[in-house]
């Protein structure tokens, strides 16, 4: 059996706030490993921007912000978590420079599916810990056919529901289910 993926989507808080949720979830996902959590436990960043715990390199995290929350995730193997508001945007000059051929017409006029590729591709470069370079963009697609793809570049991409008016995904290699955990104030944890 798989250790499962967490995600904890949180309504956006402080930076202090969002920090002590990240380090609580990270101990808390150390202790369903059966790994020993070191003191104190230590968010960085590699020189991408990949949020990681240098001395529990077993747990791997990824963070996203948008419009109006806050997420954080945990597998047992690299993960890219993103998450897109659905705002006002002229994309069909983005689409035609950072998109592939298959995601151009995928989206059309859609914004919904605009947002959808826009989080898949994100969650990608996320994964991988190359960070957001524009440049790449085109280089990898996240649809087949007339769908979003299950996977790309040998990595599962997972749509999960998003809250009304966004898009999330989640790319990983790990094989565990996703669970969503319900958010908790810090004052009750």
């Amino acid at each position: 059996m798989h250790p499962p993926i967490h995600l904890y989507l949180y309504p956006m808080g402080t930076k202090q706030e969002n920090t002590e949720r990240l380090l609580l979830h990270a101990k808390e996902y150390a202790a369903l490993l059966g790994l020993k959590v070191p003191t104190p436990l230590v968010l960085h960043k590699t020189p991408e921007g990949k949020p990681c715990f240098p001395r529990l390199p077993q747990v791997h995290v990824s963070i996203s912000h948008s419009g109006s929350y806050w997420l954080c995730a945990f597998a047992h193997e690299p993960i890219g978590a993103d998450l897109q508001i659905h705002r006002p945007l002229s994309f069909r000059a983005i689409v035609k420079r950072m998109y592939h051929p298959l995601e151009q017409a995928y989206v059309q006029d859609d914004p919904r599916a605009f947002f959808d590729v826009w989080a898949a591709k994100e969650s990608y470069v996320k994964f991988t810990g190359m960070g957001i370079r524009r440049s790449l963009f085109p280089s990898f697609c996240t649809v087949s056919g007339h769908t979003l793809a299950p996977q790309t570049e040998g990595a599962r991409l997972i749509h999960l529901p998003p809250p009304t008016g966004y898009s999330l995904c989640l790319c990983t290699t790990a094989a565990g289910e996703v669970e969503v955990i319900p958010f908790v104030s810090l004052s009750e944890s």
